[in-house]
C-alpha cells in the first residue's frame, strides 16, 4: 500500500529475481504458457504485480491473499497479457495485512483486462491459507495442467 517509490529499490530487485526464475524454467524447456505463479503474502503481491507488468502470457495465477503494489487504485499497474488467464484470488474479510478493498480492486483490476478470476472472501480468518482455498488452487493446476494417471 506504500506509495512504489518507498519499495524501491528491493522492489525492482524481486521483479528482476521473478524474471530470472522465468528465465531458468525457460532455459530448461518450460514455455511460459506452462508456467502458473502461486504466492502467499508478500510473495502473492509479487507475483500478482509481475503477471501485471509481464509482455508473456503465463498459464495461470494463484494469489493467496495478496493484491497489486500501490497506495491508490489509479497507480495500480494494469495487466496487459492476461486475456482468459486462469486466476485465483482470496483473502479474509479482514486481513491486517492486505485490505479487502485493495485485493477487490486487484480482483478487478484483471477481470477489466480479460482474466479468468475467481475472487473468494473468507470470512473471519487470520492472515492465513485456509483448507478451502487450496482446494480452488489445487482445481486451478488441475484444470490448466490435468495430472496424468
Amino acid at each position: 500500500m506504500a506509495p512504489l517509490q518507498e519499495n524501491q529499490p528491493r522492489l525492482d530487485f524481486a521483479l528482476e529475481r521473478m524474471s530470472d526464475a522465468r528465465k531458468l524454467l525457460n532455459d530448461a524447456g518450460v514455455e511460459d504458457r506452462r508456467i502458473i505463479w502461486l504466492g502467499f503474502s508478500q510473495g502473492a503481491c509479487l507475483i500478482t504485480e509481475y503477471v501485471a507488468r509481464s509482455k508473456e502470457r503465463f498459464a495461470g495465477l494463484i494469489c493467496f491473499t495478496g493484491s497489486l503494489i500501490g497506495p491508490e487504485p489509479d497507480s495500480l499497474t494494469l495487466p496487459t497479457h492476461v486475456t482468459n488467464l486462469p486466476t485465483f484470488m482470496t483473502v479474509s474479510d479482514h486481513d491486517q495485512w492486505i485490505p479487502l478493498h485493495r485485493a477487490e480492486e486487484t480482483a478487478t483490476i484483471f477481470r477489466n483486462a480479460g482474466a479468468d478470476v475467481e475472487f473468494v472472501v473468507t470470512p473471519d480468518t487470520a492472515h492465513e491459507i485456509v483448507d478451502s482455498a487450496i482446494v480452488s488452487g489445487r482445481a486451478l493446476l488441475n484444470r490448466v495442467s490435468p495430472l496424468e494417471s
